[in-house]
């Protein structure tokens, strides 16, 4: 009868998480692997969907759905940013993932700090994914190369900045 009590008042201590308390725990998670690289990749991507007035961060984890995602990559779809799309969707794809199994990590403070996420599955695996181009899809025109060869003929490498170089190819698609 005790162990009965201790689980029902462990229980009511527990509530769901919210996106901003799951992205915390992958985080935290991605930090115990020592990924620092996407660790701060994840960070800016919770503040990106906060700046752009699409999450406020509050939101339970668990009821956000597939249609809610959808809204969000298209804010970048929409302004043609079909490849960093993608790379969101991916990431909260990975995010979601670790959502599905996070209440059950050994290792993970969400449960010890009372959080559970509960997700019944993950929203962004129903999300088509995007066809943004891919590295080596594209080749450069014989114009393109011809244009890019006049730039360097015009003054030698070794006295220009990459940064003007980059410049004056950009120039080619304005």
């Amino acid at each position: 009868m005790t162990h009965k009590i201790r689980t029902d008042v462990f229980v009511k201590k527990m509530h769901y998480g919210t996106l901003r308390e799951l992205f915390a725990s992958f985080i935290a998670y991605k930090e115990r692997q020592r990924h620092r690289s996407t660790v701060n990749e994840y960070k800016i991507l919770l503040d990106q969907l906060i700046k752009r007035g699409l999450i406020t961060g509050n939101e339970t984890a668990n009821e956000i759905t597939s249609a809610q995602v959808t809204l969000w990559l298209q804010s970048w779809a929409k302004k043609g940013f079909l490849a960093q799309a993608d790379k969101i969707r991916k990431k909260l794809h990975a995010v979601f993932a670790y959502g599905m199994v996070a209440d059950n990590d050994p290792l993970g403070n969400s449960v010890s700090n009372g959080i559970e996420f509960h997700l019944p599955h993950n929203p962004t695996t129903n999300i088509q994914k995007i066809n943004a181009s891919k590295p080596g899809e594209r080749y450069l025109t014989f114009a393109e190369i011809k244009k890019i060869e006049s730039i360097f003929k015009r003054e030698p490498f070794r006295n220009r900045s990459r940064f003007t170089i980059i410049i004056n190819a950009w120039h080619l698609y304005m």
